[in-house]
């Protein structure tokens, strides 16, 4: 069935298929509190568009669509945004409730009043259960929140947090990412807004071709086959010759590698330096 609905994801993590089933290749995902274009229903299964553009298929029950009635969820009120790797929303008020979600960072959740309670605060997840949150967990501000533009030194800081994280082909968050996720990640986090994949991401026209003696921390580094130009995967500049990303060479995460060594320095392509606003 064809629609144009828009809705807001309600599963912590929803995986997005190629084709609509659980067997199919998961090509990406959606996390909580993401608005979506809904524009097809298919035997229980949804086929959406996310902010980045990205498409997949997912499970309905993962999903709400709104109503006329409806304001896009964390866009009006108070909101309360994660900031640690992974924060618990539980029944109540005390690690010893019952566990509802966990949710990680970055996740922006509606406050449907300013209740606190030994430390917790009152949340309202997308599907309208009501939770709590420890306060430490979280940063409290009026939606919509804005990530504030970060330094410089902000982007590897923010990718140290991620190192150790497992890889996941597909995955955007701390239960499992990839390496134009990683990138996307820690760019959201540090106010800017960039694609999925890490071909897009070095075909945006925000990031410019930086040299490799002129790169900076926060920079792209892009690598793949150097006479194609074919890009297949990209790591953050966090300086000295370094750089942080998710891959399977050596071990499946989060890792700092050295541009020096023969195996990157072998698929090198070139790197890229966010001019965008």
């Amino acid at each position: 069935m064809t629609l144009q609905r828009k809705g807001v994801i309600t599963a912590n993590i929803a995986n997005m298929c190629h084709d609509a089933n659980v067997k199919s290749e998961v090509v990406s995902q959606a996390v909580i509190g993401t608005t979506c274009t809904v524009t097809l229903n298919k035997k229980g299964w949804y086929y959406i568009q996310l902010p980045d553009t990205y498409l997949g298929w997912i499970p309905a029950e993962m999903a709400r669509l709104y109503t006329k009635q409806d304001q896009p969820y964390a866009s009006h009120g108070h909101v309360a945004t994660t900031i640690n790797l992974f924060a618990n929303i539980n029944e109540g008020p005390s690690v010893d409730s019952p566990l509802t979600t966990t949710v990680t960072i970055g996740i922006t959740l509606e406050v449907p009043d300013t209740v606190t309670q030994d430390g917790w605060l009152h949340v309202r997840l997308p599907d309208g259960q009501i939770g709590w949150v420890q306060q430490g967990d979280v940063i409290i501000d009026n939606a919509p929140h804005l990530f504030p533009r970060g330094k410089r030194s902000s982007f590897g800081a923010t990718a140290k947090k991620l190192l150790g994280l497992p890889y996941r082909w597909g995955g955007v968050s701390p239960f499992g990412i990839d390496c134009s996720g990683l990138a996307q990640l820690v760019y959201r986090l540090n106010g800017i807004t960039i694609l999925r994949d890490a071909g897009i991401q070095r075909g945006m026209k925000e990031f410019a071709l930086v040299s490799k003696a002129k790169m900076q921390p926060g920079d792209l580094i892009f690598f793949g086959n150097p006479a194609t130009k074919n890009v297949t995967h990209v790591g953050l500049c966090i300086g000295a010759g370094k750089f942080i990303h998710a891959t399977t060479h050596t071990r499946p995460v989060v890792q700092i590698s050295k541009l020096a060594d023969k195996h990157w320095t072998d698929l090198y392509i070139d790197s890229r330096h966010w001019a965008g606003k």
